[in-house]
């Protein structure tokens, strides 16, 4: 996941992301662990932007992993963020479990959404 984070990183240090922070953790309806497929390319190297929350089919290419996730309407508690204008989502398909997790946060703020 080395090469994902750091393209998050080198883009959230551009002057119009200069709010932007990083963090380990993947929106979804539920504060809880989960395990992803992230499956790989024909050079050997991980596509990250392909992992699954649920594995598809095992396979030799593929690796599972980890990860922390976390609802948009905690990680505004835990963060201390009262008013959010804009969500950029890209999420291949699990808009719904995202946004699912944003009741609080989508009834109260009204934000601009790009999909």
């Amino acid at each position: 996941m080395e090469t994902t984070k750091n393209r998050i990183v080198i883009n959230s240090t551009c002057k119009i992301f200069s709010s932007a922070k990083v963090s380990k953790l993947a929106p979804s309806d539920t504060t809880a662990e989960a395990e992803i497929q992230i499956s790989g390319r024909e050079d050997g190297s991980l596509n990250h932007d392909d992992a699954r929350t649920v594995a598809v089919e095992e396979s030799i290419d593929s690796v599972m992993d980890r990860i922390q996730t976390i609802t948009l309407d905690q990680f505004c508690e835990d963060e201390g963020i009262e008013k959010v204008g804009f969500i950029k989502c890209d999420v291949e398909g699990c808009v719904i479990t995202v946004f699912s997790g944003g009741e609080e946060l989508l009834r109260f703020c009204h934000p601009t959404i790009l999909l």
